[in-house]
């Protein structure tokens, strides 16, 4: 994994920190990213992260807050919140999506069917 693909994972990782201190609950993390060919996955760690909910559905039915680990075909894993979704696709929030990795945060748009054409798997995660 490359550095700019460990600090997307971070930046995840960072906003769920904020959003968790920010609602005045008990501070939330995320688990680290398993290894390749695994690298879609985060650990399964119930002991010290109880509070992550692991998924399995059709991109169809993820909801606003949903965190995605994915693994595009060219094999780059990727990380990125859910904003928004309409009946067509998903607005993908995240960093580092662009050319050069400049870590930029951008909110975008994939349809499903790009999606599906994009990343050749994925693992769903909600915070309790």
């Amino acid at each position: 994994m490359t550095q700019a693909q460990r600090n997307q994972a971070e930046w995840a990782r960072t906003v769920v920190q904020g959003a968790s201190v920010a609602a005045g609950g008990p501070t939330r993390s995320i688990p680290s990213t398993q290894a390749s060919p695994n690298d879609y996955m985060w650990v399964n760690d119930p002991v010290n992260f109880p509070y992550v909910i692991g998924l399995s559905a059709p991109i169809q039915n993820v909801s606003v807050g949903w965190i995605l680990q994915l693994k595009m075909f060219s094999g780059t894993p990727h990380t990125f919140i859910v904003s928004g979704k309409d009946a067509n696709g998903v607005w993908m929030l995240d960093s580092n999506w662009s050319s050069n990795n400049d870590e930029i945060i951008r909110n975008h748009y994939k349809s499903f069917t790009d999606f599906t054409n994009t990343f050749q798997n994925w693992s769903y995660y909600y915070i309790q």
